[in-house]
């Protein structure tokens, strides 16, 4: 239903940044990637703002602690609203329902997934 949805809307000519999708369910995913306790130094553009993220924490949660502010949803990468552009660096990411083909291909991330796994800059536009 809802694919046929955004068809429709897309047919109706509504731009496709004016379209959000939600769906929820589906299992959590497992990862056998080693623990990472590195401490990664994150920076937010256009502000400049930087904090310092864990290799176990999402770039959501060290950009909350250090008051950086974020629209946010469901905390599970299903809402798309927690997405922000990679610029620079490397990270590893979880469930990204949330993110369309186009937005991949843009290089967004979602926030509340995504942990670093170096020095990271991301833009918030």
């Amino acid at each position: 239903m809802a694919a046929a949805t955004q068809a429709l809307l897309g047919e109706l000519e509504i731009p496709p940044s004016r379209i959000a999708c939600e769906a929820f369910g589906g299992t959590s995913p497992t990862t056998d990637e080693p623990l990472d306790t590195n401490d990664y130094p994150l920076r937010f553009l256009p502000s400049g703002t930087t904090c310092v993220a864990r290799g176990t924490q999402t770039v959501l949660d060290a950009a909350l602690r250090s008051g950086v502010t974020f629209d946010q949803g469901c905390l599970a990468g299903v809402c798309g609203r927690c997405r922000i552009r990679l610029v620079e660096g490397e990270v590893a990411t979880g469930c990204e329902a949330g993110l369309s083909a186009a937005d991949k291909k843009a290089g967004y991330v979602l926030a509340c997934q995504t942990k670093p796994r170096g020095t990271v800059v991301l833009a918030d536009e």
